[in-house]
């Protein structure tokens, strides 16, 4: 072997020599002629049970044909069984050599080793379990530049330790991404801190466990991991460990609680309007290319107290049986679309306070039956598919009443009212006409607003005759002809014609004692808890006029708003009418019936407010109050409509008082009677000075939490009485001076005017005094008021 020194001496000759004979000698020694690293990834260190293969080879720049002296030299500790292999190819065995338990090193060539071969050597240790010790086997690759099977001082050489651990010395870094109610599967990363996970042989997973209870697993690829679940419960524990080969390496992933979904209950529909309507649960029409919107409602719970969600974020997948095109578009929210395959699968939209989701909708191009279909996902939960279909409008002719018999007088004027509107509710525009027939005569009425009205007189004897709408008609602007719209008419009104005066056969009857109405948004009418009311006359088509002060009434179908007080109806054929009612005010109410000159009246009684109805909460206090005295409160809950509720503890309710501040609090009322009131008592000191405060809280579902707890604050202020301040008015009128002193009743009242003094005493808060004077003289007045000088004036006499 060569020595530093020699090498210095020798290094121009030895350069020479190898650019004539080919020899393989030693240049100088520098870092890096060798290269040893792993096979694959970067680190050194692997697990107790794996093997881990180093490649080896020449700097760049170094001389090739070197490498025909490549060695590995190998060494450990006494203790583990080393096998280890060498080879060109990368899939190399641990075949070639075995160093024993008691061997601490062995030198072995590189197989095959050339200038144009790759070089590889693989280590295990043998025998090796997950609990096996640590084992750390260190190869030199060097190269032995004069062949005689050792590492000497100044070859080229790199050395690498490979450490081979012992599973439980290995620790692992496992994160969750955090699952929420209905996920169907983990996600998370995980990494295994050190390893050289490129060279592990056995499989990695990871492993969840719900509750505790191991759940699925999956490969780990790339560090990142997913695994299938079964839908994962609110408020569920998740975690996750990393198994290697089935035996679990490093602690578990911190565990996190699954965030339980706001959304219980997710539904499409159209917003009704002008260009849509809902035909059936999730199905919905809308006018042919035409600007309309479709909503998702989320609400917190399936029950009929459920309330809606707001600001949830909501995922709409749109699919159109259209073929989109640049002639035949969709815009959703702003974003015109033209073809099926950029339609959005997860469009973002978020609830508003009444917990909806709306996406806008344009449509160009398409033509009827055509269909767009959405389908509203919100925190895992999926409503079902809303089907819109394209339609053109059709209208419908409807005479105005809820049935088609009228009865009037013999030989009288009459009128039948129509409306013409579409499937939307959108009235037939402009340029339309009724044609309608009665008793021989045929009227050709005009349509505005989509409304019309046909009068005729009625025959002279009693008798029932049809008025017909046979046609709905649309003028050509361009010819001015008339022709027939296709629209369904309405049915036949039947017109008696009669000289007997209408009377009650059946009296007005009602439904049992009534329960409160409450608005809902539920039916057309506006209100729950109905009161239907019915009776008899003597005529088909009789009016009917039902009137109570306060009440609100519908059709007998709810299919019409509410509106106050009064309402007219008509009987039908048999001379049966019925109404709705919806009694707001707790008591008696009265109800009047008027048929022609005939009459009626019943009385139907509203039981009083449920303990857990009540929707307004008050503080009725001074605002003020002197020290010493006793402040006296009461606290009221009404409903909406004004009726007291009292809080008694009967229902679900809940209703709590305190109090804070100055002064000893009597009896804290933990109820409201049964006018939904409760007093509040408390005695001031002559001392007390500063405030009071009394908080009520109201909750219509006490520990529940569907309803928001109602909560109210009186703050009193507690002084001792501000003095009222003294005030000297002085003035002239009528030839006299005059002096009124304020608020100073009982005080001594000095006046001097000129050199002349005038004394008294105030008899009242509002003392005047005064004396005849010179007209245009000008005085000097002074006032004192218990000694003190109020007002220093000079006057001129008027």
């Amino acid at each position: 072997m060569f020595k530093n020194t020699t090498r210095r001496g020798l290094a121009i000759g030895a350069a020479i020599a190898i650019a004539f004979s080919g020899l393989v000698t030693s240049p100088a020694q520098a870092a890096g002629e060798v290269v040893l690293a792993p096979s694959a990834g970067t680190t050194y260190n692997t697990f107790v049970t794996e093997d881990f293969t180093l490649q080896a080879s020449l700097a760049p720049g170094q001389n090739s044909a070197q490498a025909q002296q490549l060695k590995y030299k190998i060494d450990k500790a006494a203790g583990a069984t080393v096998s280890y292999g060498v080879s060109t190819s990368a899939s190399v065995t641990t075949a070639s050599g075995t160093l024993n338990a008691a061997s601490t090193s062995v030198v072995v060539a590189a197989d095959g080793a050339g200038a144009l071969t790759q070089n590889f050597v693989k280590l295990a240790v043998t025998g090796a379990t997950s609990v096996s010790a640590t084992t750390d086997v260190t190869v030199t690759a060097f190269v032995d530049a004069n062949n005689n099977g050792t590492l000497d001082t100044g070859e080229f050489a790199t050395a690498q330790t490979v450490s081979f651990k012992k599973y439980s010395e290995v620790a692992a870094a496992v994160a969750l991404t955090q699952p929420a109610e209905g996920d169907t599967s983990l996600k998370g990363t995980a990494s295994l801190t050190g390893i050289n996970t490129n060279q592990v042989q056995k499989t990695v997973t990871f492993v969840a466990s719900i509750g505790g209870t191991a759940t699925g697993s999956a490969t780990l690829a790339s560090g990142v991991y997913s695994t299938a679940v079964s839908a994962l419960a609110g408020a569920a524990t998740v975690s996750a460990v990393v198994n290697v080969g089935g035996v679990q390496v490093g602690a578990a992933s911190a565990t996190l609680t699954v965030t339980s979904s706001t959304v219980k209950a997710i539904t499409g529909s159209a917003v009704a309007g002008d260009n849509a309507l809902n035909v059936s649960s999730g199905v919905a029409s809308a006018r042919l290319n035409s600007a309309f919107a479709v909503q998702a409602n989320v609400k917190n719970s399936t029950s009929a107290t459920a309330v809606a969600v707001a600001g949830a974020a909501v995922t709409a997948a749109v699919t159109s049986g259209a073929t989109l095109s640049s002639t035949k578009t969709l815009s959703l929210n702003g974003t015109v679309y033209t073809t099926n395959a950029s339609l959005p699968t997860a469009l973002a939209v978020t609830s508003d306070a009444s917990g909806n989701a709306v996406v806008n909708v344009v449509t160009v191009g398409f033509a009827a039956s055509e269909t767009i279909t959405f389908v509203f996902t919100s925190q895992n939960l999926a409503a079902g598919s809303l089907v819109v279909t394209q339609v053109d409008a059709a209208y419908t002719v409807k005479s105005v009443g809820v049935n088609n018999f009228r009865t009037v007088a013999t030989s009288s004027a009459f009128a039948i009212d129509y409306t013409v509107a579409d499937q939307f509710k959108v009235a037939l525009p402009a340029g339309h006409r009724l044609v309608v027939a009665y008793d021989g005569t045929t009227k050709y009425v005009p349509v505005s607003g989509g409304a019309a009205k046909a009068e005729f007189t009625s025959t002279a004897s009693a008798t029932t005759l049809d008025v017909t709408n046979s046609g709905l008609e649309k003028q050509n602007t361009t010819t001015l002809n008339w022709a027939t719209v296709s629209a369904t008419t309405a049915s036949a009104v039947a017109v008696k014609s009669t000289t007997v005066a209408a009377k009650f056969d059946t009296a007005p009857t009602h439904s049992a004692t009534a329960t409160i109405a409450r608005a809902t948004t539920s039916n057309t009418a506006g209100y729950l808890s109905v009161v239907s009311i019915n009776g008899k006359v003597n005529h088909a088509g009789q009016s009917v006029t039902v009137t109570s002060t306060g009440v609100q009434f519908s059709t007998a179908a709810q299919d019409a708003k509410a509106v106050a007080n009064t309402i007219t109806t008509l009987a039908d054929g048999a001379g049966w009418w019925t109404v709705s009612a919806y009694v707001v005010k707790a008591g008696a109410a009265t109800f009047t019936y008027a048929a022609g000159t005939a009459t009626a009246s019943t009385t139907v009684t509203a039981a009083a407010a449920l303990g857990n109805q009540g929707t307004v909460l008050t503080i009725v206090s001074v605002d003020t109050i002197l020290p010493g005295k006793t402040l006296v409160a009461t606290v009221k809950l009404v409903d909406e409509h004004g009726n007291a509720v009292a809080a008694d503890d009967a229902a679900t309710e809940s209703f709590a008082v305190t109090v804070t501040g100055l002064g000893f609090v009597g009896a804290i009322p933990t109820k409201l009677n049964a006018s939904g009131e409760a007093t509040v008592a408390v005695l001031l000191g002559s001392a007390d000075e500063g405030s009071v405060v009394i908080t009520a809280t109201y909750d219509q579902d006490g520990a529940g939490t569907a309803k928001a707890a109602i909560t109210t604050t009186k703050t009193v202020a507690v002084a001792p009485a501000v003095a009222t301040e003294v005030n000297a008015v002085v003035g002239s009128f009528n030839g006299r001076w005059a002096v009124r002193v304020e608020n100073a009743k009982g005080s001594a009242v000095t006046v001097k005017v000129g050199g002349k003094w005038f004394k008294a005493t105030a008899t009242g808060d509002n003392f005047v005094i005064s004396r005849k004077s010179k007209v245009g003289a000008t005085v000097l007045v002074k006032v004192w008021v218990a000694g003190d000088l109020q007002n220093e004036q000079t006057i001129t006499v008027k």
